[in-house]
């Protein structure tokens, strides 16, 4: 019914709904590192570094996810590599009230956000972030193997779901000389 709408909508300003749709594509698959935009295949690897509850107060981080200082944090550490080369490493933080034992699922490969929707019924439908160019800190330089104070991109990202409720609060750092970042801004009419 809804996409009998949608095509008559279409089709009465003259296009057609399948040229403009992506039936394959959630938003889920938004925020994902692909080969191109119509690949099925993820170019990335992605694998966990560390995944635990965070003991640490981290006020700032809780502020944003809105939580209070009794509730669970949760830390993902993962990284995502290429032909073997690490091109960048980022730290999720999200709250383990509302993602219970997170830390505990088998997370190398699979895209967060699908996780976050199929197990906890979470869609992320937005997100807001930040890049900034910077010089590698001791952690990027060990991870990312570059040389000391070598430049980095670092991008800040806080996801949101429905109702503009805070779900991630990331923080992604990509070496400069792998690392791409491609964003679209707008929407492409008649292809």
């Amino acid at each position: 019914m809804l996409r009998d709408f949608c095509e008559a909508a279409f089709a009465h300003v003259g296009l057609s709904w399948e040229d403009h749709v992506r039936f394959d594509e959630s938003f889920t698959r938004f925020f994902r590192f692909k080969s191109n935009e119509r690949s099925a295949e993820p170019l990335l690897n992605v694998t966990v570094r560390e995944a635990r509850i965070e003991r640490a107060p981290h006020p700032e981080v809780r502020r944003i996810l809105g939580i209070g200082p009794r509730v669970p944090l949760v830390m993902l550490h993962r990284i995502i590599s290429a032909d073997d080369v690490i091109v960048c490493h980022y730290t999720s933080h999200l709250s383990g009230q509302r993602f219970p034992r997170l830390e505990s699922l088998p997370l190398d490969g699979v895209a967060l956000y699908d996780v976050l929707e199929s197990r906890y019924g979470t869609h992320v439908v937005r997100a807001s972030e930040t890049l900034q160019a910077r010089s590698a800190r001791r952690d990027d330089e060990h991870i990312l193997g570059v040389p000391d104070t070598a430049p980095v991109i670092a991008i800040e990202r806080i996801a949101y779901t429905y109702h503009d409720e805070v779900v991630e609060v990331r923080n992604t750092v990509g070496r400069s000389d792998t690392f791409r970042y491609e964003i679209q801004l707008g929407q492409r009419i008649g292809r």
